[in-house]
C-alpha cells in the first residue's frame, strides 16, 4: 500500500511540474522594489494617492467639527432671549 502511494504522490509531483510554467521575474522589477523596501525606512503614499489621502483628511475634519458643534449644542443648549 505504501508503495502505490508513494508512486501515486512521485506521479502528481511530476504531472504538476509539467503543468505549471516556470516564471522568470523581470529584473528590473526585483532591483525597483527592493531599493523602496531597503533604501527607505518610511512608508510613503503614491503621488497619485495623496489627493485622496488629502481629501479624505479635509472631510474627516470638516465632519468631526461639525459632529461636535452638535454635540456640544445638545449638551448647552442656547438660552432663548427674554422679551
Amino acid at each position: 500500500m505504501n508503495e502505490k502511494e508513494g508512486y501515486n504522490s512521485q506521479q502528481l509531483e511530476a504531472e504538476l511540474r509539467s503543468k505549471f510554467v516556470k516564471v522568470q521575474p523581470d529584473e528590473s522589477f526585483i532591483r525597483n522594489l527592493s531599493e523602496k523596501l531597503i533604501s527607505r525606512g518610511y512608508i510613503t503614499l503614491e503621488k497619485s494617492k495623496m489627493f485622496f489621502y488629502y481629501l479624505a483628511l479635509v472631510l474627516f475634519a470638516l465632519f468631526g467639527g461639525l459632529f461636535l458643534w452638535w454635540l456640544i449644542r445638545l449638551i448647552f443648549p442656547p438660552k432663548k432671549k427674554s422679551q
